[in-house]
C-alpha cells in the first residue's frame, strides 16, 4: 500500500536524521532495497616477484546476504569524501600501509538479484579502486583476511569480485598499473 502524503513526509523528516552506521540492519537494508548504491571496493595488491602476478587481499564475508572471499569494501555515504571512505576503509578492515591516494581502475553495475554474480542487497555500482601495499608493510599481516595470487583466488570468491579481479587482471597484463616506488 503507498504512503500518504503525511507519511511520506514524515519518512523524509526522519531519514534527515539518519546517522550511519544505523541501529538496525532492517533500516539500512531497506533504504539498500530503494535506491542504487555506490560501493568503494579496493583491489589491495602486494607486489611478489611477478610484477603481471601480485597478491590480492580477500576477506572471508558470511551472513545473510553473502557466503565467500571479497574485497574489502565500504559504502559511499552521501556526506563523504572518496579520501573519508578509503580512510575508513583502510582503519576497519585492512590495517595496512597502502598507498596513497587509491587509483581509480573502472565501475561496475551489479543488479538486485539472486543469481550468480547479483546484489541480494540491491542495485549497486562498484567504485574499483587499487593500491599497493607500501615496502615498509610488506611483511605485516592485514587485519582482516588473506593474500592470494591474482591468478589462483578461491573458488568461492563472490561472483561480482571475480569479475572485478580478472578486469584487474587484464589490466595489469597491459601494464597501467604499477607500483609506485
Amino acid at each position: 500500500m503507498p504512503l500518504t502524503r503525511e507519511q511520506e513526509l514524515r519518512c523524509a523528516e526522519l531519514l534527515r536524521q539518519l546517522t550511519y552506521p544505523t541501529k538496525t540492519t532492517e533500516l539500512f537494508e531497506a533504504i539498500l532495497n530503494r535506491v542504487v548504491t555506490s560501493a568503494f571496493e579496493l583491489a589491495v595488491l602486494r607486489p611478489t616477484g611477478n610484477v603481471l602476478c601480485p597478491e590480492v587481499l580477500l576477506i572471508w564475508r558470511k551472513d545473510k546476504h553473502f557466503k565467500g572471499w571479497h574485497m574489502p569494501g565500504t559504502m559511499i555515504l552521501g556526506d563523504n569524501s572518496l579520501e573519508d571512505v578509503f580512510t575508513r576503509l583502510v582503519d576497519r578492515e585492512i590495517g595496512l600501509s597502502l598507498e596513497r591516494p587509491p587509483r581509480f581502475v573502472h565501475r561496475f553495475f551489479t543488479p538486485k538479484g539472486t543469481g550468480p554474480g547479483d546484489n541480494p542487497r540491491g542495485t549497486e555500482i562498484g567504485l574499483l579502486h587499487l593500491s599497493y601495499v607500501v615496502p615498509k608493510a610488506f611483511a605485516e599481516e592485514p587485519r582482516q583476511g588473506d593474500f592470494f595470487l591474482l591468478t589462483h583466488i578461491p573458488k568461492d570468491t563472490l561472483e561480482h569480485h571475480k569479475r572485478m579481479i580478472m578486469y584487474l587482471e587484464s589490466e595489469l597484463r597491459d601494464s597501467k598499473y604499477k607500483p609506485h616506488r
